[in-house]
């Protein structure tokens, strides 16, 4: 039986939604203020926190950082039920590590759903590793690779838009998962010609090693090492090649094939052009990042790239949407945008001013700034895709 804590210093709010959620069928903690909310998720963890923001004491938006900090509270998930509607409200709440915003007055039904929607959505990040994935599965026995049943997993990080922070995620993603996982993650660069990947970790052009393309038609692992540029961090990245070059698709079908049978995981920073080596990296990917913005033309994009996967029997569910706050106050929020792709939002990145800036001086938020609320939304993303693909312990 799943347990939900509900910390509202309302005394008939807390009656009501424990007597709507036992009915339901959960087991239900009922705190009066965030001190006494933090005492019983320490001592006993539930699976979902609802909160208040307004309360003596600890004030919601607090609670929920702590919950976050604490390595024995930072997997639960985290609903924010308050009488504020303004963005800016919204915006705190996902920056202090909230799953979800919901302004009331909300039904009893509603939290529910929100609730169970959740926990859904958790179920099938932890049962990644178990899911038949018929399309992929089948594509990678018909290459009967010896490797394939050490094969690595492939997470590609994709938008049909450009522009909307795809680099950025791959970059800081890929630093989460080397720091997670304490080894290395190859983060290959797939774009026709080199784009800010080395910048975006502080390198310069000197770090490469010359053109892949020069390697002809038949890829070899000590051919490919000799490509790979090393960050401190772990991650080793294989850049896109130079504007005067191009590698031929098969040549980049080849260095993910072969990543994958050397490393647990590799991610692609993948370029928003659907030419032959991005189509193959998506659908032969055990994961898609799929980034967009709160913005109706991204929005749009992204559930027209949708369909086209699902009409090439790319499994539905490894397809986990993100969404880049790029803006302080979006015209979209986040539950209307769950709502119109009819489907769970699986990280949200908060908004923050400097993102790009810091990209541009090589300087990821994730190793600059590793308690700012972006980088703290990473690292739950990272970790919840490496417990999924069981690189690591589930909570």
């Amino acid at each position: 039986m799943k347990t939900v804590l509900i910390v509202d210093d309302d005394v008939n709010i807390g009656r009501l939604f424990d007597y709507a959620l036992q009915k339901a069928g959960f087991s239900v903690m009922v705190a009066r203020d965030g001190s006494q909310g933090l005492a019983l998720a320490i001592k006993q963890p539930p699976d979902v926190a609802v909160l208040d923001v307004m309360m003596p004491g600890v004030h919601g938006y607090e609670l929920c950082r702590r919950l976050r900090a604490n390595p024995q509270t930072a997997h639960i998930k985290i609903v924010f039920l308050t009488a504020r509607t303004q963005p800016v409200d919204e915006q705190e709440a996902m920056r202090a590590g909230a799953d979800r915003f919901l302004s009331k007055p909300v039904m009893p039904g509603e939290l529910v759903d929100e609730i169970e929607s959740l926990l859904a959505l958790e179920r099938e990040e932890v049962s990644l590793h178990t899911r038949p994935l018929p399309g992929i599965r089948q594509r990678r026995t018909a290459e009967s690779e010896p490797e394939a049943k050490s094969r690595g997993r492939l997470v590609a990080c994709f938008s049909p838009s450009p522009g909307v922070g795809v680099t950025t995620l791959s970059v800081n993603l890929s630093l989460a998962f080397a720091l997670l996982l304490r080894a290395k993650v190859p983060l290959v660069e797939l774009h026709a010609t080199q784009g800010s990947v080395l910048p975006a970790f502080g390198l310069g052009p000197e770090s490469l090693r010359g053109n892949l393309r020069a390697a002809g038609e038949d890829l070899s692992w000590d051919t490919l090492l000799q490509h790979l540029v090393n960050h401190p961090s772990g991650v080793r990245i294989l850049p896109g090649p130079p504007p005067d070059s191009e590698v031929p698709p098969v040549l980049s079908r080849q260095a993910l094939s072969i990543l994958l049978s050397r490393f647990p995981l590799v991610l692609t920073d993948t370029s928003s052009e659907p030419d032959t080596r991005v189509q193959s990296a998506l659908l032969t990917a055990d994961l898609i990042l799929l980034m967009t913005t709160p913005e109706p033309p991204v929005l749009r994009a992204v559930a027209q790239l949708i369909q086209a996967l699902r009409s090439l029997e790319y499994p539905n569910q490894q397809i986990l949407l993100v969404v880049n706050n790029v803006r302080p106050k979006p015209d979209i929020s986040i539950e209307q945008i769950r709502k119109g792709m009819r489907r769970p939002v699986f990280g949200i990145i908060p908004h923050e001013p400097r993102m790009k800036e810091m990209i541009r001086a090589g300087q990821p938020l994730l190793i600059a700034e590793p308690r700012s609320a972006v980088a703290q939304a990473i690292g739950r993303m990272s970790t919840q895709i490496a417990q999924g693909f069981r690189l690591i312990a589930s909570a």
